[in-house]
């Protein structure tokens, strides 16, 4: 009897257990969404990382911010569309843009996938770099949703560099972006 009764509550448990993980799952992702778009791109020379909390901040943005005089884009309509497509809703969501510089374009990134802890979220890129480098610079951006009420700041690692730390309550960056010189 004892056995069966065993078998049973395990199986129960088997069951229910996924029921209980997804929610977790479910509320971290509804806290934020990571918006795809180009990873790497000409024209995100052009800014810092920065927090955008409106509308009216963004076409701010998209109309001087990140035209700039220094940099082209290779594809800025890309960047607006996925921006677009992305439907922001600043009443709830702020837009994070995390800028990153690396001195050589074979240098390997990649965005892990951000984690929230305590209102924080924390974003990592990792690096790896090749023997034999070339001199050309690359400019990165990885952009996030984050809902204002679950989030209040979002912290970028990049391992042998300062943080960037950005609080959502102001709009302006609140570090210099990288130079791509390990600093």
């Amino acid at each position: 009897m004892n056995t069966k009764y065993l078998l049973q509550s395990g199986i129960v448990a088997l069951l229910i257990l996924p029921v209980f993980a997804t929610n977790v799952l479910s509320e971290e992702v509804e806290s934020l969404r990571t918006i795809p778009i180009p990873k790497r791109e000409h024209g995100y020379s052009n800014f810092e990382s920065t927090v955008i909390t409106s509308h009216n901040a963004l076409d701010t943005f998209l109309q001087k911010k990140s035209k700039g005089q220094d940099m082209g884009w290779n594809n800025r309509d890309d960047f607006e569309k996925v921006l677009v497509k992305a439907k922001l809703n600043f009443s709830r969501e702020s837009l994070v843009l995390l800028r990153h510089t690396e001195g050589s374009g074979s240098v390997q990134i990649t965005f892990r996938k951000p984690r929230l802890k305590k209102k924080r979220v924390i974003c990592q890129i990792d690096r790896k770099e090749p023997e034999t480098g070339t001199a050309d610079m690359a400019f990165y951006c990885f952009a996030l949703a984050v809902v204002k009420t679950d989030v209040t700041e979002v912290e970028l690692r990049i391992p042998g560099r300062k943080p960037i730390i950005l609080s959502l309550r102001k709009e302006k960056p609140s570090n210099k972006p990288d130079a791509g010189d390990g600093k």
